[in-house]
């Protein structure tokens, strides 16, 4: 491995530095790099990284909590897109120091942002879903929508080299940047008491229905790369998708339990 005198770097993932004993790849897949990642096809993480690891930042930040020689012999770090958990990955990576001093609204702020899990009566998660509609927010206007290129592995290079140097300050301070995140989280937030205001079904369920207010990722995914997210970025739209199919079902068990009463007739 490199020098570690060196400041650890991010490094674009075609880098011919991307390499076994060099580059550390984060949120995705690599055939010789070494890897930590939450998704399929990867190489199996020691056990102490691996537990209670839901998003590849959980892996990370148990990494550098224990220094773990797969963060300590590596300073360059790697991905292959640009999305919440690859960002918070690589972020915790270059700024160990700080990522343990924010250690769980980090890792609430990438499951939020990768498996929608909103639970806000978690003490941390409010803030990291203010972080997160920050990040959606200046992303999609900074930029382009999520994984809305052909070219991911290049074009997603200048969203990390914008967001690296600027987040400490978020992290620190989200309340200074509200103009640029309160939207998106007036509109979650809302619809959160709506769902949890009017349901009885478990906590889980709501969480899961909760998913359909962030940016959704499509199941399809190959080995080297990740699952690609929505496009569609209107949140009203996907709680309006969402209730349409909610509808759907109840007009369904509807005419089922007629038909059901008509038996027992």
């Amino acid at each position: 491995s490199s020098s570690s005198s060196s400041s650890p770097s991010y490094v674009p993932f075609k880098d011919t530095r991307v390499v076994r004993g060099m580059a550390l790849v984060v949120d995705c897949t690599h055939p010789v790099a070494t890897q930590i990642t939450h998704h399929k096809g990867s190489p199996v993480l020691p056990s102490c990284l691996k537990q209670q690891m839901m998003s590849s930042s959980d892996g990370v930040l148990a990494a550098v909590r224990i220094n773990h020689p797969i963060v300590k012999n590596h300073r360059l770090v790697s991905t292959n897109h640009f999305d919440i958990d690859s960002f918070i990955s690589v972020w915790s990576f270059l700024n160990q120091e700080m990522a343990m001093q924010h250690m769980d609204v980090l890792k609430e702020t990438a499951r939020i942002g990768d498996f929608r899990d909103l639970s806000l009566n978690h003490p941390y998660q409010n803030k990291a879903l203010k972080i997160c509609c920050w990040l959606n927010t200046v992303e999609n206007k900074k930029f382009y929508v999520p994984f809305g290129s052909q070219n991911e592995h290049d074009d997603s290079v200048a969203k990390f080299n914008f967001f690296l140097p600027r987040f400490h300050q978020v992290l620190k301070d989200i309340s200074s940047f509200r103009s640029d995140w309160i939207d998106e989280y007036t509109q979650v937030t809302s619809q959160y008491t709506m769902l949890n205001s009017t349901t009885t079904r478990t906590r889980r369920t709501r969480r899961r229905r909760m998913g359909t207010m962030m940016r959704s990722e499509d199941t399809n995914s190959n080995s080297n790369s990740h699952s690609q997210r929505d496009n569609d970025n209107t949140t009203n739209n996907k709680i309006n998708n969402n209730n349409k199919n909610n509808n759907k079902k109840k007009d369904e068990e509807k005419k089922k339990k007629k038909d059901e009463e008509k038996k027992d007739d």
